[in-house]
């Protein structure tokens, strides 16, 4: 029903630019609950409530089918019975507007979906620190990692030593067994330090990984919702998917093969000194080389790793909608067109993934040359007997600095793949959408208790919009809105949104039965005893599937209805409550409104004007901004835009008593 949930001047355009003129040379199939355009119609197929069907002209169904008939008599009447209403208060103040001619420079203004924010340059050491210390929050459990990789590292180095000490029979007054004794204790405590060391960081970072999971969760379910409006799906599930298996599984393991060999190689080196004092020398250089080498692929590595993660983020938003909109694709047989779509956003993923693969090689085979120059200066130190080292003590020097060849390759990866993965959680703070213009100007109104206002105007004038700062779910730029005394703004949201009910345009169902997801468990024994609802196909045990998708959109409206009588708000939002519901329905919709919500304050955004003409008063909205407030009748009498949109919906003087 295209038509419903726009105004009349909208459903008169839509009908005659569109409809009538544009698909001209189409076959064109509308449903609809908006009869004031069946005699545009061709032919009209009328469905009844037994399921049987007519099928003519308008005319020819006047004259044979009485549910028709009775329907377009509903069609023009006006339902609303008048009631005595009365008191309670509310109060509502705008904020200073931008003036809606003005005209925006800012790129940024208007994007439906914000561009995904991609982080530059190397990461500040204080991320590091703060991931490392977020988990536990102490100051001491990084120290207590690098202290017991140290003891690891020497304990596994000095075993080796030993063992060299053992061939040479450096310490003759020892015997066999207590060489033999110590190095088994140096070979069992590498064992056990080690195993500390792993655990230890393991420990410290899975308590990191759980707190930002923890952190980013609630980010997104207490952001607003225009976060949700401007952020694909695919972006959120990219960080609860592949960012926190990052975070879980490849960045812990990443760190523990990053200490661990940067502890080694530093052991190495110190070792490599005490033997060869000369190599003190050259390590400067070694060292500056390795630096610059290690910058200059990571000035590449970082950025290709960011931007492929930001087009993995396309790939499954692409991924999602296909999957959301399969049905739409299918019909429209456009399932090539999304093919190719698919494979180029894979493509673009895949391209940064290549050239970052590509420049790891190459490091790899420059850090190999930079280590086996290295491999070389300390054997040509140990072979001209400066040092007068021994045959096993050159030996395991010359060995140690063939490990370190491998270790400088095995570090920058690590490091690199560590600071990569680093990037995923970085933004994490959420906030609204800046640069807009306003939706809401300037708008002052007070309403009393129990009173009936309706709420109508322009499609885009702003009347949802009024519900969105009621409810919360966007905050207030500026001013106040207040609801006895109280500003909402200093009320949690669970506090304020549990004292109002809601009927709204779209209602959404939670998967359950009618009795859990409608809210209507404290009014079991009311229903029992009614033979009517026992009669009918609707029960309070009816399977509700997921988003209410088994129940027409009017069904819905109608079970929302019914949530709001259960829970007996004193504050009750309709928001085109009945768009999707045919006349008669909305008939006893109102009537029933009219009864059970006498004591209570209305709030009703309408469309169908017929609806709202009964009401206390009227509010109407154009541009965001307040342009008439008063009784209907008065607004009709007195000329003006509420008088201009009843012309449209072709109601008259005699529609008003």
């Amino acid at each position: 029903d295209v038509i419903s949930a726009v105004d009349a001047n909208v459903s008169k355009s839509i009908i005659e630019n569109c409809l009538l003129d544009f698909l001209a040379g189409k076959t064109r199939v509308l449903t609809t609950h908006n009869l004031s355009v069946i005699r545009q119609a061709d032919r009209v197929l009328f469905i009844n409530t037994d399921g049987t069907i007519d099928f003519g002209t308008e005319s020819e169904l006047m004259q044979r089918s009485t549910g028709f008939q009775s329907l377009m008599k509903h069609k023009n009447e006006v339902v609303e019975r008048p009631v005595n209403w009365k008191m309670e208060a509310i109060e509502n103040s705008g904020s200073d507007a931008v003036p809606s001619h003005k005209k925006h420079n800012n790129e940024k203004e208007g994007l439906l979906v914000k561009n995904e924010e991609r982080a530059v340059n190397e990461i500040p050491l204080s991320l590091y620190w703060n991931y490392l210390t977020i988990g536990k929050g102490s100051f001491w459990a990084p120290f207590l990692a690098v202290f017991v990789a140290a003891v690891a590292v020497f304990m596994e180095l000095f075993s080796n030593v030993w063992l060299s000490y053992w061939i040479e029979n450096k310490f003759e007054q020892l015997s066999n067994a207590t060489y033999i004794g110590l190095y088994v204790m140096f070979t069992i405590g590498t064992w056990i330090f080690v195993s500390l060391e792993l655990s230890v960081i393991g420990y410290i970072l899975s308590y990191s990984s759980k707190t930002l999971h923890i952190k980013a969760i609630h980010s997104v379910l207490h952001t607003p919702m225009s976060f949700m409006d401007s952020t694909p799906i695919g972006r959120i599930l990219n960080r609860f998917t592949k960012d926190t298996n990052s975070l879980d599984n490849r960045l812990t393991m990443f760190v523990k093969v990053f200490v661990h060999m940067a502890s080694t190689c530093i052991g190495i080196l110190v070792l490599a000194i005490i033997y060869v004092p000369w190599f003190a020398i050259f390590m400067p250089i070694l060292l500056s080389l390795f630096v610059v080498l290690c910058n200059y692929f990571q000035a590449t590595g970082r950025e290709v790793k960011r931007v492929e993660a930001i087009n993995r983020s396309f790939v499954l938003n692409n991924i999602n909608e296909i999957l959301n909109g399969l049905n739409t694709i299918r019909a429209y047989g456009s399932q090539s067109m999304f093919t190719a779509k698919n494979s180029i956003l894979t493509d673009r993923m895949n391209e940064a993934y290549f050239v970052n693969e590509i420049s790891r090689r190459w490091v790899n085979l420059a850090l190999s040359l930079l280590a086996t120059f290295s491999v070389l200066v300390i054997t040509l130190l140990s072979a001209a007997r400066v040092f007068h080292l021994s045959p096993s003590s050159a030996g395991l020097l010359t060995n140690y600095m063939l490990e370190f060849a491998q270790l400088v390759a095995v570090i920058l990866n690590t490091y690199t793949m560590t600071e990569n993965e680093m990037n995923s959680f970085d933004n994490v703070s959420l906030r609204y959408r800046e640069g807009l213009p306003l939706v809401l100007k300037n708008l002052s109104v007070e309403v009393n208790g129990a009173e009936k206002i309706g709420i109508c105007g322009r499609t885009g004038a702003g009347k949802s919009s009024m519900m969105n700062i009621l409810f919360r779910i966007s905050e207030l730029a500026s001013g106040t809105l207040t609801i006895d005394g109280l500003d909402i703004s200093k009320l949690g949201l669970y506090e304020l949104r549990s004292k109002l009910a809601i009927i709204p345009q779209d209602p959404v169902l939670f998967q359950g039965t009618a009795l859990g997801r409608g809210g209507l468990i404290k009014d079991v024994e009311a229903v029992k005893s009614s033979t009517d609802i026992k009669s009918h196909k609707f029960h309070l045990d009816t399977v509700v599937e997921d988003e209410g998708s088994n129940f027409s959109l009017g069904e819905r409206q109608l079970i929302a209805l019914t949530r709001a009588l259960v829970r007996r708000s004193k504050i009750l939002v309709m928001d085109e409550a009945t768009s999707s519901v045919d006349y008669e329905t909305d008939a006893l919709v109102q009537e029933t409104i009219a009864r059970e919500f006498k004591d209570c304050t209305i709030l009703c955004i309408a469309h169908r004007l017929k609806t709202i003409l009964k009401y206390d008063r009227v509010l109407v909205l154009e541009k965001g901004e307040l342009e008439e407030f008063d009784a209907p009748y008065r607004l009709f009498t007195k000329g003006g835009r509420f008088r201009e949109m009843c012309a449209s919906a072709g109601i008259t003087e005699a529609d008003f008593h």
